[in-house]
């Protein structure tokens, strides 16, 4: 059931790519939820549920786009996103270690992760 077709998923992060390459970024932290749903279709479906279960989307410059997010969204958001690398964290685990574990898991070394952090997060 996915809902954006996977051409079009393609481009978006091509096009970003592109522009990390042009920028000597190696990855991107994406935590608004704009952004969020524009690389992944993720969503919380809940607003208070993107404060205390934070969603972010990290885009390496040479790879797929990995989501994390917390384990009570990882069966909905499979079936709808088009990222196939889901990465989830539970109650007693910390998102911002989980997403540390995934930055240095690309091996970029001492690159350059451009962070655009949404409102409140």
């Amino acid at each position: 059931m996915m809902l954006m077709p996977r051409d079009e998923f393609l481009g978006r992060v091509a096009r970003t790519q592109e522009v990390m390459t042009r920028s000597y970024i190696d990855a991107l932290m994406l935590t608004g939820d704009e952004n969020v749903r524009y690389y992944s279709l993720a969503s919380s479906w809940a607003p208070w549920a993107s404060f205390a279960r934070p969603m972010i989307v990290i885009v390496p410059r040479s790879s797929q786009p990995i989501l994390v997010i917390h384990q009570v969204f990882v069966d909905l958001t499979r079936k709808i996103s088009p990222v196939r690398q889901i990465v989830p964290y539970g109650a007693d685990d910390s998102p911002v270690e989980v997403v540390a574990d995934v930055i240095r898991g690309l091996n970029i070394g001492e690159g350059r992760v451009g962070c655009e952090l949404g409102r409140e997060q």
